[in-house]
C-alpha cells in the first residue's frame, strides 16, 4: 500500500506573519519589504523614549500596563490584553487587559490554551500575527469573545520572547474604524513586546491568575 503523506503543520498564513525579533532593529525586512518605511522608522523612534523608561520600572505590572496601553494608543486599537505563559497548565492568562470588557474577562478569569486561537498560536509558533477579517480565520478563538460580549474584528498579536522562550502574549483587538493592520502597526507591537519580554525576564514576573479555559459552547 502507498505510504500516507506527511503531516503538515497548520499554516501560518495571515494578513501578515513574521518571526517575532528579540531586538528593536529586527525588523529590517518586514512583511515583504527590503527595509523599513519611513513611517515604520518614526514610529518606533518615537517609542524609543517611552520604552527606555521601562528598564527603570520598579512595579513591573505598573511597567506592563504602560506597554499596553503604548501598544493601543500608538496603533488606534479598541481593546488589548497582555498575557503571560503559565507552564503549568500550558494556558496563557490574561493579565493586563484594556478595552469595553476589560472588567468582566478579568473577572471570569479565562485563559487559552496554548496553540489554540490567534493568540494561542502566535505563542506556540513564535510569530507575530495580523487578521484583518478573525470570523474568516479558521484559528480564530470565539469562546472568550462570546464569553465576555465583545465581537472581535481584527486582531494584531505578538509572542512574549526572549532568548527564544516565550513568556506569553501582547494581543490587540479592533483597529479603529474598521482599518486593517499594516507594516506600521506590526512592527510597533513586536518591539513593544519585546521591550514586555524583557521586563517580565527581569523582574520575574509570573501569573498572578490560575488558568480557567473559556467554555466552549
Amino acid at each position: 500500500a502507498a505510504a500516507a503523506p506527511p503531516r503538515q503543520r497548520p499554516s501560518a498564513h495571515a494578513d501578515a506573519v513574521e518571526q517575532a525579533p528579540n531586538r528593536a532593529d529586527a525588523w529590517a525586512q518586514p512583511i515583504g519589504r527590503r527595509a523599513r518605511s519611513a513611517d515604520v522608522d518614526d514610529a518606533l523612534s518615537d517609542l524609543f523614549g517611552a520604552a527606555a523608561e521601562l528598564g527603570q520600572a520598579t512595579d513591573p505590572w505598573a511597567g506592563l500596563e504602560k506597554v499596553l496601553d503604548l501598544a493601543m494608543r500608538t496603533t488606534g486599537c479598541e481593546a488589548g490584553s497582555i498575557l503571560l505563559l503559565d507552564a503549568e497548565a500550558r494556558a496563557l492568562t490574561f493579565e493586563v487587559v484594556r478595552g469595553p470588557s476589560a472588567e468582566r474577562l478579568l473577572g471570569l478569569g479565562l485563559s487559552v490554551p496554548m496553540g489554540v486561537g490567534l493568540v494561542g498560536f502566535c505563542a506556540q509558533e513564535n510569530v507575530c500575527l495580523a487578521v484583518s477579517d478573525a470570523d474568516k480565520d479558521p484559528r480564530f478563538y470565539r469562546a472568550v469573545s462570546e464569553a465576555v460580549g465583545y465581537r472581535t474584528r481584527s486582531i494584531l498579536c505578538a509572542p512574549l520572547a526572549r532568548g527564544g522562550v516565550v513568556r506569553g502574549a501582547l494581543e490587540l483587538l479592533n483597529k479603529g474604524g474598521g482599518r486593517p493592520f499594516d507594516e506600521r502597526d506590526l512592527a510597533v507591537l513586536a518591539y513593544l513586546a519585546a521591550q514586555a519580554a524583557e521586563l517580565v525576564a527581569r523582574a520575574g514576573v509570573t501569573p498572578r491568575r490560575r488558568a480557567t479555559p473559556a467554555p466552549t459552547s
